[in-house]
C-alpha cells in the first residue's frame, strides 16, 4: 500500500510541476532568440562543475543568468532544477493548491492590511466580506457604493489574467458580465491608491512588489524582492502581459535597470514608456514590508517554505498585502536582477534538497 501511495504522491505531483517545466523551457527558447546566449567557455564550464560537485546541470542557464555580469557567477540556479526539485521540496504542491484561494486571504491573515474586499463569490455563492450569504442584487448594490472595484479569480489567475475592473459608469450588466466571465470564484476589492513614490513608475498601474521568502533551520529568510511594473499604459503589471520588473535593494531603492519577462530584453536607467529614473524612487517604509512577509510566512510551515509574495504600499505609506504564491512563484526576474537566489547559501540548500528528496 506504501508503494501505491507513494507512486499516487509522485505522479500527483508531476501532474503539477510537468507544466511548470514546459513553461520554462518555452521561455528559455524565447529569451535565447533574444539575447545572445553563447556557450560558457572551458573555464567557465570547469567553474560550474567544480561548484556544482559533478551534478549534471542545464549549462545555458549560466550563460542566461550571466549575461549582464561583469564577473562569472555558477551559484545561479536553473530553472529546471529549481522548479523540478527544489520547489517541489519546499513545498506541497498538491495541498497549495487546495487552499491557493483569495477568498481565504482574510482568514489566513486578518491582522495584515488588505486591500477593502466589497463582496465575493464562493463556488457561485454570493457572500459579503465577512462571509455571510447575500445576493446578486446586494452585490451589485455594494460595487456601485464603492464606485471603483476590481474584480479578481480567486482560484486559478496566473500572469495578469482573470482580473477586471469595473467603474459605476460603466452600469450594472457590465458588472454582471465581468462576474460570469471570471467563474465561480471571484473576490471584488476596492482599487488600491498606492503611494506616489511608486505610482510614478507607471501610474495606470498597480506596481506590485514581490519578496521571495525561506522558512529554513528555524529562521524566515527574505532571498529577493523586486518591483513589477506596467508599461504601454496598461493597467496590470505582469510581465505576460508587457510589464516589466526591476530589482530591489535591502535599502527599498530600485536598481538602474528593468527587464521583460519573456525575451530578457533590458532597460537601463528608465522606465521604457514614463521614463522615471529607476536608481530615483526608493519603495516607502520597505523594512516594514519585509517585516510583514516574515511575521506571516511561518503560518505557511507546512505546505509552503518557499513562498513569494505580492505587496504594495497606500498612500499612506503601510504596506499591503496583495497575494501570496505558496508555490511555483517564478525565479527568471529574482536571478536576472538581484543575483543567484540563494546566495551563500546555495550549496548547503542544494545538498539538503538533494539528500532528502
Amino acid at each position: 500500500m506504501s508503494k501505491l501511495l507513494s507512486l499516487y504522491d509522485g505522479l500527483s505531483n508531476w501532474r503539477v510541476k510537468l507544466p511548470r517545466l514546459l513553461d520554462a523551457r518555452k521561455e528559455m527558447r524565447m529569451k535565447r532568440g533574444q539575447l545572445d546566449l553563447s556557450k560558457p567557455t572551458k573555464d567557465k564550464l570547469l567553474f560550474i562543475n567544480e561548484y556544482w560537485g559533478g551534478l549534471r546541470v542545464d549549462k545555458k542557464y549560466f550563460s542566461l543568468y550571466n549575461t549582464y555580469n561583469e564577473r562569472f557567477d555558477p551559484r545561479y540556479v536553473p530553472d529546471d532544477l529549481y522548479y523540478g526539485t527544489i520547489d517541489p521540496y519546499f513545498n506541497r504542491a498538491l495541498d497549495c493548491a487546495a487552499i491557493d484561494d483569495k477568498n481565504l486571504y482574510d482568514l489566513y491573515f486578518p491582522d495584515a492590511l488588505q486591500p477593502l474586499t466589497v463582496a465575493r463569490k464562493v463556488n457561485g455563492i454570493y457572500q459579503d466580506k465577512s462571509y455571510r450569504l447575500i445576493d446578486e442584487g446586494e452585490i451589485t448594490k455594494r460595487c456601485a457604493e464603492a464606485k471603483c472595484v476590481v474584480l479578481k479569480k480567486a482560484v486559478g489567475s496566473d500572469g495578469g489574467h482573470g482580473i477586471a475592473f469595473w467603474e459605476v459608469a460603466e452600469g450594472v450588466e457590465k458588472l454582471k458580465q465581468e462576474l460570469q466571465k471570471l467563474g465561480d470564484n471571484v473576490v471584488i476589492q476596492e482599487v488600491i491608491h498606492q503611494h506616489e513614490n511608486i505610482a510614478k513608475l507607471h501610474p495606470q498601474s498597480v506596481n506590485s512588489i514581490r519578496i521571495l521568502t525561506l522558512n529554513w533551520k528555524n529562521e524566515i529568510y527574505v532571498l529577493s524582492s523586486i518591483i513589477r511594473m506596467g508599461a504601454n499604459g496598461n493597467n496590470v503589471d505582469n510581465g505576460h502581459s508587457g510589464g516589466v520588473f526591476a530589482g530591489i535593494d535591502n535599502t527599498g531603492r530600485l536598481k538602474d535597470s528593468a527587464f521583460t519577462y519573456m525575451t530578457g530584453k533590458r532597460f537601463l536607467n528608465e522606465h521604457p514608456t514614463t521614463h522615471t529614473v529607476f536608481s530615483e524612487c526608493v519603495i516607502p517604509n520597505f523594512d516594514q514590508c519585509k517585516a510583514m512577509v516574515k511575521q506571516l510566512a511561518p503560518r505557511l510551515g507546512r505546505i509552503s517554505r518557499l513562498t513569494s509574495w505580492d505587496l504594495s504600499v497606500n498612500e499612506k505609506g503601510e504596506p499591503l498585502l496583495i497575494e501570496v504564491n505558496l508555490a511555483y512563484g517564478g525565479l527568471f526576474f529574482h536571478q536576472i536582477t538581484n543575483g543567484p537566489v540563494f546566495g551563500d547559501l546555495t550549496k548547503e540548500i542544494i545538498q539538503e534538497v538533494l539528500m532528502k528528496k
